[in-house]
């Protein structure tokens, strides 16, 4: 397979990889999701094969991919839905073998191509939140909806082109770093564009009254300052790279085990006018910890879209641990973050790089709002972890255009 077929295919991979009109599986004829669906396996393919003939593929890449692996096959000796679930592995497989091939053979070229494709979609996205978000319609509680228990969701229904709120914010956060990368490397500062595009999701993300989002942009705000001041030589050693990765542990045990929630009390009742249940995620967190503890090794997989969270409405368990737990057992657990682990052994090296400080400080925040939602089988956010191995390409990039 020609690299010109790569390229020339790779068009029709991202057009059909990012995952715009999400809600309009629904509508669509089952026979068209399902050519896409085998289209996506077929492209993903392509880009895994050069990936292995190139042997692009690292330490970090096989334990991921391991993880993978071990949530489709905890899926299978558990009766899920076996067709759903290969089709996410190998498209979350070949998502990361596109980013690594993009990002190894012709970077900027990669970087604009999903830029392009993306930003119209950000656009449209704060568009339709605007549109279909009703203020003021957020209920608390919990209520007696036919057969389940009606939690605390906004009745004017929050599906937007990306998803519902929460799972756009994985989708977009990403895309605008890969923005503020892109300008960083070849344009040496941050442009207008990148800064009205920011500006326009922070905006729709406070209108929407995602709680969590907003603490994200926040802190990705105070970053790019401080990545963007000139006494950034200073402030860089205050960025603590290898303690990023406790972030989901330490609220696992202070908020999840220790329900230490209400020091955020003026933040979470106050600011948010949420209650200490942190919207009812304690409840699933509970009835998470009680299966998890009767199949601890290899959980019980993806089972389809249906979990035994239907008492509250969610299908999955919001919180990126017992996420992994619950999916693949520990053995899934132990390998995601070796892997993440792996994938930012690079920095030490370029930690005098703004650029890495960016990419790091957006993964704490990818970290951060895995606390509270995380979805395995979305391909974009592990666009942040191959940035961050190939953090030497973008160094020399930066290097060659005079930006670093």
């Amino acid at each position: 397979m020609t690299d010109l077929k790569v390229n020339k295919y790779s068009i029709f991979y991202m057009l059909v990889f990012i995952p715009f009109l999400t809600p309009a599986e629904a509508y669509m004829p089952h026979t068209l999701v399902v050519i896409i669906k085998l289209l996506k396996i077929g492209i993903s393919a392509l880009f895994i094969i050069q990936c292995i003939n190139r042997k692009m593929w690292r330490k970090p890449h096989v334990l991921l991919f391991l993880c993978a692996g071990t949530i489709l096959f905890s899926t299978v000796i558990n009766d899920g839905v076996i067709f759903n679930q290969i089709y996410r592995t190998i498209s979350i497989i070949g998502f990361i073998s596109l980013c690594t091939y993009g990002l190894n053979t012709k970077p900027k070229q990669f970087m604009r191509g999903v830029l392009i494709y993306s930003v119209p979609l950000i656009i449209l996205t704060c568009f339709t939140m605007f549109y279909y978000y009703r203020p003021g319609e957020y209920e608390g509680g919990m209520r007696v909806a036919g057969d389940y228990l009606e939690y605390g969701r906004r009745i004017s229904g929050n599906w937007y082109l990306l998803g519902i709120d929460n799972s756009a914010f994985f989708q977009i956060f990403p895309v605008l770093i890969l923005l503020i990368v892109y300008d960083k490397v070849y344009k040496g500062g941050i442009s207008l564009f990148t800064g009205i595009m920011y500006t326009l999701v922070s905006i729709s993300y406070i209108y929407v009254r995602s709680a969590t989002a907003i603490v994200c942009f926040i802190g990705g705000a105070i970053l790019i300052l401080v990545c963007e001041a000139k006494s950034f030589e200073r402030l860089k050693d205050l960025i603590i790279y290898k303690w990023v990765g406790l972030i989901p542990f330490i609220f696992a045990v202070l908020i999840v085990w220790q329900r230490k929630q209400y020091i955020f009390q003026g933040i979470i009742t106050g600011l948010f006018k949420k209650s200490l249940t942190l919207t009812r995620r304690t409840e699933i967190w509970d009835t998470a910890l009680d299966l998890i503890r009767n199949n601890l090794l290899l959980g019980y997989g993806r089972q389809s879209d249906a979990y035994n969270f239907a008492l509250f409405r969610v299908n999955h368990v919001h919180n990126i641990i017992l996420e992994l737990l619950y999916d693949g057992g520990i053995i899934a657990a132990i390998l995601f973050f070796a892997a993440f682990i792996c994938f930012g052994s690079k920095v030490k090296r370029y930690k005098e790089s703004s650029c890495a400080a960016i990419i790091i400080g957006a993964i704490a925040i990818y970290l951060l709002n895995s606390c509270l939602d995380f979805y395995f089988h979305l391909y974009i956010p592990y666009m942040l972890f191959v940035l961050i191995y190939s953090i030497d390409i973008l160094h020399k990039e930066g290097q060659r255009g005079g930006a670093g």
